[in-house]
């Protein structure tokens, strides 16, 4: 069975490293410092199964990235993790960008094995849905 293929982005380096020396033996992860650098990596054909950005970063927010990813992604299932419960930008990311999970930092590794594997089922029963002929 493959891997799960989880995007983090996070402009601090160390949450970076960390993430990829907790879960690099359970997923297929790819970290990106910031919201331009993973829509650049998407743009260039990178595909992922989760993608879970940090809400507050420099230049653009975790919002705002997720409602990008989720304009080009559609498959791309999205959570969001921060240490603020800054509740506008949360209502964005539910409503704008059909985020399915929130994490708060600090995390602790068996809640995101368990919403990275529940975003991957949920990925996987949608795709089936759209796979079943409807009857009419």
């Amino acid at each position: 069975m493959d891997l799960i293929r989880v995007g983090l982005i996070d402009d601090e380096p160390q949450t970076l490293k960390m993430f990829h020396w907790e879960f690099g033996d359970r997923f297929d992860v790819h970290t990106f410092i910031s919201g331009e650098e993973a829509l650049s990596a998407l743009d260039k054909g990178l595909e992922f199964d989760v993608i879970i950005s940090d809400q507050r970063m420099p230049k653009m927010a975790g919002d705002s990235v997720l409602v990008e990813i989720r304009r080009r992604c559609e498959h791309t299932q999205l959570l969001i993790t921060t240490a603020y419960a800054d509740v506008e930008p949360l209502r964005r990311c539910v409503n704008d960008a059909g985020v399915i999970g929130y994490i708060e930092k600090p995390w602790k590794p068996e809640t995101v094995v368990e919403l990275v594997e529940h975003a991957r089922a949920n990925q996987l029963r949608k795709k089936l849905r759209m796979k079943k002929p409807r009857n009419l």
